[in-house]
């Protein structure tokens, strides 16, 4: 199974490709991952795009690093729904950031994190491993916003594969 990442032989076939200077940055692999953590709470995405949009441009969660050293009031103050709301998401959003940084940390980058599997799916069962909120299906989606060949897993593309033949239940995506 491929990377998803560009192999140096594809890399040397594009002139003037230069693979770092088109990597997302560490904020932008943090709001993603924030992204599938709330998609794979259940709330609808109708319900989550505004908050989302509110998240990342009006509070804290502009810069990662500040999310790790809120306090209990401003975390509580976050909590309510005037704010943000969706307690256990955010409680998973908190813990998630601590490990994102503590890998960015120890990496470089949130790419080098990345780029550290050889196959898509050890990479997918340490992104449930270490990250809150972070399941099957949210790993995906996360992996499918940061560009590696994965599909948004979908109760309907589900169903359809099911009837299909293609997996054994609607839930295997």
């Amino acid at each position: 199974e491929a990377s998803g990442r560009p192999n140096e032989e594809i890399k040397r076939e594009i002139e003037g490709w230069n693979y770092e200077e088109c990597l997302p940055t560490d904020q932008a692999y943090f709001q993603a991952l924030v992204t599938a953590i709330f998609h794979g709470s259940g709330i609808k995405a109708t319900q989550l795009e505004p908050v989302l949009k509110k998240m990342f441009y009006e509070t804290v969660f502009t810069d990662f690093h500040k999310v790790i050293s809120l306090s209990d009031t401003e975390k509580k103050e976050l909590y309510d729904k005037q704010n943000i709301g969706y307690k256990k998401s955010l409680n998973n959003a908190f813990k998630s950031s601590v490990i994102f940084i503590k890998l960015v940390k120890q990496k470089g980058s949130f790419q080098k994190y990345l780029d550290s599997f050889a196959k898509t799916n050890l990479l997918k069962a340490d992104l449930r491993r270490n990250f809150a909120g972070i399941g099957p299906k949210s790993s995906l989606h996360f992996l499918m916003m940061c560009g590696y060949p994965t599909i948004k897993p979908d109760r309907v593309v589900g169903r359809i594969f099911n009837r299909l033949g293609l997996v054994e239940t609607p839930n295997d995506l």
